[in-house]
């Protein structure tokens, strides 16, 4: 367990010159993570991936679900703000010459349930 953390720590404060406060955000939610669901040395999650899809799913809330999704997620409050900083981490992660990573997440979505073309344009 300790040796995924340090991987962690290391992956984050390496990049930390390019994120600033998102990254800060992460931090805190991949080490709240790790606390709270590993249980034992044998468990692999991915607290990036956990938030990106998350807060993607937050896009989509309002009200208390949004509120406390901002609370646990530690995303910036103003809508603008935060998805330009996640998309900002998104980008760089891709981008970077140091490393490559390539990371997919998908949403499904309810057949019967109409998906607003805002949160459409956000999702993209």
């Amino acid at each position: 367990m300790k040796k995924i953390i340090l991987l962690a720590m290391f992956f984050y404060n390496s990049m930390s010159q390019v994120f600033s406060q998102e990254l800060r955000n992460s931090d805190k939610f991949a080490f709240s993570i790790l606390k709270d669901l590993v249980k034992n040395e044998n468990t692999f999650l991915s607290p990036y991936s956990i938030r990106t899809i998350l807060s993607l799913c937050a896009e989509g809330a309002s009200g208390a679900t949004l509120e406390e999704m901002q609370k646990t997620l530690y995303l910036e409050t103003d809508a603008s703000k935060r998805q330009k900083e996640i998309q900002n981490i998104i980008q760089q992660i891709s981008n970077t010459n140091d490393f490559k990573l390539v990371t997919t997440n998908m949403l499904w979505i309810e057949k019967s349930m109409e998906v607003l073309d805002a949160y459409k344009k956000i999702a993209k």
